[in-house]
């Protein structure tokens, strides 16, 4: 392992421990959009629950926007694959967000009609 993996993972470790972010029974949601930052994030976390003595849950959460690349079914292929407990939403935000009606703002389209359409279903994770 590499010199800037093992100091990011520690910390990670001590920001998590010194801020309280991972209690014991916590679920914790990783948001994986695919990007290397977000997948790191997901195997670091899950490198973490083997080893520390805190029983805390986690899934891998993807959001497909709906562009047509199908990034949906990638994501789950991989988290299948490598084991990960995970969630994947099909959305067509992507192109709302982007269309005519929302030149201006396309990230708060994005979160509102997420947020409208998934935050208040009981159950969802």
């Amino acid at each position: 392992m590499s010199f800037a993996a093992k100091e990011i993972k520690r910390l990670m470790g001590k920001a998590i421990h010194n801020h309280k972010m991972i209690m014991d029974g916590d679920h914790v949601l990783v948001a994986v959009s695919g990007g290397k930052d977000s997948m790191t994030l997901l195997r670091f976390l899950s490198e973490r629950i083997q080893r520390i003595p805190i029983d805390y849950k986690m899934t891998a959460v993807h959001v497909d926007p709906g562009f047509g690349a199908d990034t949906g079914a990638q994501m789950e292929a991989f988290f299948s694959d490598n084991g990960f407990e995970n969630r994947v939403i099909q959305s067509n935000i992507g192109p709302r967000a982007h269309g005519s009606e929302n030149r201006e703002n396309p990230c708060e389209c994005f979160l509102r009609g997420f947020h409208q359409h998934h935050a208040s279903r009981p159950g969802i994770f």
